[in-house]
């Protein structure tokens, strides 16, 4: 609406493009275009309604003067202006005006007869003033006369009247203020506005309003008058808007909501994000802040039962703002950074995506978060902030000046000093390495400047003893301390951190590993004046409970007080668990309670601590080169690590194709309500042809998804090289189809007969003709942008393809891949992904994992997934045909692609016809003949 709006009227805006968030409704938008109409904006203009609508009367008295004859004088008088004043007073105890009285008040204020007619009637041209027939009295005329209805004026735009009637009760000590105000509220808060403005006070202060209404209405009026009156004269109200936000409660809300949020976008505005800003760094510790800033709605609202807690919590995460990408650093997107600390990981999650979009179109501007955020005190901000700075330089197009500008701020947040603590955090020293390595690989960094950024890292060995607390050191696993619960003390730190670093459970042997080990035990214990002899769990939990200390933790505040009974009431991590359900076995809670949160941080904390001091065990090794006992050089041997970007990728992938159903092929739909005997069900199953893999190689599902690799595509270009899908029928059909493409060299592929067999050296079929992104046994999870990212990423080829007919023997090496990472909306989330050999061939600079793009910025290769799971699926990568096929055939390939189709019975066949059937599936090599027609030779597996 905004470029619409500035386009017809023909406004030109130099460098300030911060209007379209200034002016909040379509009046405002109005107003603004008729003052600034035709013009070209080239430094700040006004945008409050105040200002606006003075101004608009001021174009309506200059259009007047335009429009009377040259002889006219009306530079005194203002027609326009005193016309609306007068008949203000009139309209703030009358509901019209008759024709007489509105000629004779305009005559007694001096407006002559030829300037009062050309008024009245710019008046109704605009609205402004609406014309109503009145109609005859009964007794008055009679009917047969047939005289004219007289004519009567009502009030019609009503932003100029309130501004009017405003400016009249701010220069009158009017005997009904009441009565006025009650009939004119939207008069009330722009009196409000101007009290502000011109008197210097607020509006709860003023005499008038206290007397006419009462004391919840008056704080509306106060939060509407500073966000909307002129910035300049809102300075003085600072500390009273601080001194709310002390307050808490309703009266924290109502300053967040009803004044900073709404002039978060304002330039430099008084009481816009840089006072929440100089609110929130004023607290001491991220765990006092956290209890004004982070909670979760439900405790806010003291809810009790965790089904409404979830849905007020879903609700409450449809209404959160967003960014639309033109924002600067210091408006919205600050709030964002700080929402990061929420303890709700839905919350979070929202802010992490947004700010990860504005970020990737921004950079620039993030840079400038990014600073300011580098060295923040909470960790989980601090996380999120150097995750969504590493993939923007990593997965964003950035100008050189602007990316070494992100290493800059790196170097000096964590490898300058990287044994303080928090640039021990393993997941923050991951983001700001791999940040690092991409700055080197574009040739920005010198070896010198790079070597410091890798692990391990450097410490001193006399002065840093990680710290625990006393009374946790004999804590155990099993049964966890204080806020640290079982789960989080057994599958969050000890197991974890074992895993990581082969089980050090018992420091003892004669082993380099154990022997260091002991050592840091020991000068723990020594440190925290622990006599008993300290065991691994002992130590692990009470330095993650002395980190929650450090960071702020109050048994009293978070837990609650000891009543007399001996129990602890009240507390806020009990009013969280109250209300949420708390995860298990080693993941995180949807919402979690504040000990949770810090916990997730200490072990990241823990975790690089031990990595620069102790070697890590055979099985964490990714790299088989690697010799053992060696010491950590990549931290994703040790931890699996959150990618907002993927997260957001798939997330709005998902949304795109939410309810939307795969239309497939006859040749694989099961879809009919066929009344099947025995014999025509077994003959189904047994009924697998090769076309059903050539309908699905051709299947567009352009008409169901809005996958950008199929927008404006003829003939559907895009083919998969990775698919699987299932279809599910209520005539008892089930079938399901898995194909991976993969690369064979030209001398070969013109070998290939469809009239003899291709053999397969494996077993498992078709899903294992896939690479896989290598990491250690004790990590799992890995999104596709982090893999792609990291210098040290190595590929396993999970299989081997081999043809074989009278004269060949032929090799295929898979084009794609297979991960899971696990997301906060989508738990375990299976992904295809591009081998190195089809990224390297259609030259990927780039992906946020579902789409990856050359360096034109051309999306190659695309992952589409829609449908119901289980039921009528579509999983594919898709790649850019052409673009592929010309560039393996430049490297002396050709494309083919291994299938299996499945065909089975549901859970409807026993109620249908029952009785049980067995499944059966065929296996085929694929490929194209010269004519662009699919041919095949069927798969035997395992047949050597």
């Amino acid at each position: 609406m905004f470029d619409r709006y500035i386009d017809h009227y023909e406004i030109r805006i130099e460098g300030e493009t911060q209007y379209r968030y200034l002016l909040n409704t379509p009046n405002e938008l109005k107003l603004f275009c008729n003052v600034y109409k035709g013009q070209t904006l080239n430094r700040s203009a006004s945008t409050t309604l105040s200002q606006l609508t003075s101004s608009e009367i001021k174009r309506l008295d200059t259009e007047l003067e335009k429009r009377l004859p040259s002889a006219v004088d009306t530079s005194r008088k203002k027609p326009v202006q005193t016309a609306l004043s007068s008949l203000s007073q009139h309209f703030m105890d009358h509901e019209s005006i008759d024709e007489i009285e509105i000629e004779q008040k305009l005559s007694r204020f001096g407006i002559r007869d030829q300037v009062k007619d050309a008024t009245i009637n710019l008046l109704t041209r605009y609205g402004i003033l609406l014309v109503k027939k009145s109609g005859h009295s009964f007794n008055d005329v009679p009917d047969y006369l047939n005289l004219p209805e007289p004519t009567c004026y009502i009030p019609g735009s009503r932003h100029l009247w309130d501004y009017c009637i405003a400016q009249r009760l701010l220069q009158s000590d009017a005997q009904n203020f009441k009565d006025i105000l009650t009939n004119n509220q939207d008069a009330t808060m722009l009196y409000g506005v101007l009290l502000v403005e011109k008197k210097g006070i607020l509006p709860s202060k003023d005499p008038g309003l206290i007397n006419a209404i009462d004391e919840d209405y008056l704080r509306k009026i106060d939060l509407y008058a500073l966000s909307n009156a002129d910035p300049y004269t809102t300075e003085k109200f600072k500390p009273w808007a601080m001194e709310l936000l002390y307050a808490g409660g309703q009266d924290f809300s109502d300053v967040l909501n009803g004044i900073v949020a709404r002039v978060a976008n304002y330039p430099n505005h008084p009481l816009g994000t840089s006072l929440i800003d100089s609110f929130l760094n004023s607290f001491k510790s991220p765990i006092e802040r956290d209890i004004v800033w982070s909670l979760p709605i439900a405790v806010k609202m003291d809810l009790r039962s965790s089904q409404i807690a979830y849905h007020e919590e879903r609700r409450h995460l449809q209404n959160l703002p967003r960014l639309d990408g033109r924002e600067t650093a210091e408006q919205m997107p600050l709030l964002f950074a700080w929402k990061l600390s929420s303890l709700s990981n839905l919350e979070r999650n929202h802010y992490r995506r947004e700010l990860i979009k504005w970020g990737m179109k921004n950079p620039h501007e993030f840079v400038r978060i990014f600073e300011k955020f580098d060295n923040c005190n909470d960790p989980q901000i601090r996380e999120d902030i150097f995750a969504i700075a590493e993939e923007i330089v990593c997965q964003g197009d950035l100008e050189p000046v602007v990316m070494k500008r992100f290493y800059a701020i790196t170097f000096e947040a964590v490898f300058k000093c990287p044994d303080e603590q928090g640039n021990r955090d393993a997941a923050i020293r991951n983001y700001a390495r791999l940040l690092a390595e991409h700055c080197y690989k574009y040739g920005l960094l010198a070896t010198g400047e790079i070597n410091p950024c890798r692990p391990p890292y450097s410490f001193d060995v006399n002065n840093s003893v990680m710290p625990i607390y006393k009374s946790a050191s004999c804590a155990k696993a099993m049964c966890g301390y204080g806020p640290i619960h079982y789960d989080l003390a057994r599958y969050v730190l000890v197991d974890r951190l074992a895993s990581a670093f082969h089980r050090p459970q018992v420091p003892s042997g004669s082993n380099g590993r154990c022997a260091k080990l002991k050592q840091i035990i020991e000068a723990s214990a020594l440190k925290a004046k622990v006599d008993e002899p300290l065991e691994f769990e002992g130590w692990v939990i009470s330095a993650a409970y002395q980190y929650l200390l450090d960071h702020g933790f109050d048994k009293a505040t978070i837990q609650g007080e000891i009543g007399e009974n001996g129990y602890r009431t009240g507390g806020i991590d009990r009013s969280i668990t109250i209300a949420y359900d708390r995860a298990d076995h080693g993941l995180r809670s949807i919402v979690m309670t504040i000990a949770e949160k810090y916990v997730w941080c200490a072990r990241n904390e823990i975790c690089g601590y031990l990595a620069d001091r102790i070697p890590i065990g055979e099985d964490c090794l990714m790299d088989q080169n690697v010799q053992s006992n060696a010491y950590c050089t990549d931290y994703r041997n040790l931890l699996s690590f959150d990618s907002p970007l993927f997260e957001d990728a798939v997330m709005t992938a998902s949304n795109r194709v939410q309810d939307k159903t795969p239309h497939f092929p006859k040749a694989f739909s099961c879809s009919g309500f066929d009344q099947l005997t025995k014999q025509d069900f077994m003959e189904w199953i047994n009924d697998i042809l090769p076309e059903c893999v050539f309908a699905m190689l051709g299947y567009n599902p352009t008409t169901d998804t809005n996958a950008e690799i199929l927008k404006g595509c003829e003939g559907c270009p895009a083919i998969p090289i990775a698919l699987y899908s299932c279809d599910w029928g209520v005539s008892g059909k089930s079938s399901r189809i898995w194909i991976h493409a993969g690369a064979i060299r030209c001398e070969e592929f013109k070998e290939l007969d469809s009239k003899s067999s291709a053999i397969a050296d494996f077993n498992e079929g078709v899903s294992s003709f896939t690479v896989s992104i290598a990491s250690s046994q004790s990590v799992c999870y890995i999104a596709p942008t982090e893999a792609l990212a990291s210098p040290q990423m190595v590929e396993n080829d999970e299989s081997e393809l081999v043809n074989k007919n009278s004269r060949v023997h032929s090799r295929l090496l898979p084009l794609s891949g297979q991960g899971v990472d696990r997301l906060i909306e989508k738990d375990d989330y299976w992904y295809f992904f591009p081998s190195k050999m089809a990224r390297e061939a259609a030259e990927v600079k780039r992906t946020d994992g579902v789409r990856y793009f050359n360096n034109e910025g051309e999306s190659v290769f695309e992952e589409v997934r829609f449908g119901l799971e289980f039921r009528h699926q579509y999983h594919a990568l898709l790649a850019d045909s052409v673009t592929l096929q010309n560039a393996l055939r430049a490297k002396g390939f050709e494309l083919a692609w291994y299938a299996t189709v499945q065909h089975g019975p549901n859970s409807l066949v026993s109620e249908r016809l029952g009785c049980d059937f067995e499944f059966n599936e065929k296996s085929w090599l694929i490929w194209e003949e010269e004519s662009g027609a699919f041919t095949s030779c069927p798969i035997e597996i395992g047949a050597l």
